[in-house]
């Protein structure tokens, strides 16, 4: 053990400095002492690990250059957090203008961070599992999800009455419901 102690000490103060990285090992495993082994590679991380070669010839051009990369990694986060502003402020608006422009928000996103990448893969995973269920299971489920909507809605009726922005002939119907006060 005193041995082997010594041998792994030798290597840690032999092998080891700022720029190179050594494997140690203890002395048992290994009749070589842990000063003797070579110090491995030291290669730059990639910021995605299993980054591709880029498709478009303009980005890749972009990304060469670490002082045009930041500026187009800011343009990416501005334009990406734009859409998802956008789909903040056109969500309650009647038509489909929150879901996709969050969806297209995050999308740029992924093109550039890999943690917008990692939920967007996670996102479609979702779908894919989503169309997997049978026809059945997913009726039931919207079934489920507008029973949930529809009881989410009584109780916020319940709590807080018709809304006075309602026209008169939805309170009216609204205030035949059991419990509901038209305000």
């Amino acid at each position: 053990m005193a041995q082997s102690t010594a041998s792994l000490q030798s290597g840690i103060s032999g092998a080891l400095s700022m720029d190179t990285v050594a494997v140690l090992r203890p002395a048992d495993a290994d009749p070589q002492p842990a000063a003797a082994t070579e110090p491995a590679e030291v290669t730059e991380p990639t910021e995605h690990p299993t980054e591709q070669p880029d498709r478009w010839r303009w980005r890749a051009k972009l990304r060469a250059h670490p002082h045009t990369r930041l500026w187009y990694r800011v343009g990416v986060a501005v334009v990406g957090g734009l859409l998802l502003i956008l789909a903040a402020v056109t969500g309650p608006l009647p038509g489909p203008g929150g879901i996709p422009l969050a969806l297209a928000g995050l999308a740029v996103w992924a093109s550039e961070f890999h943690w917008a990448h990692r939920i967007t893969r996670w996102f479609h995973a979702a779908v894919n599992w989503y169309h997997s269920w049978p026809t059945a299971v997913r009726a039931l489920f919207w079934i489920g999800l507008v029973l949930a909507i529809l009881a989410i809605w009584y109780v916020a009726l319940l709590t807080t009455g018709v809304p006075t922005w309602v026209p008169a002939p939805a309170a009216g119907v609204l205030a035949m419901l059991p419990g509901v006060t038209a305000s």
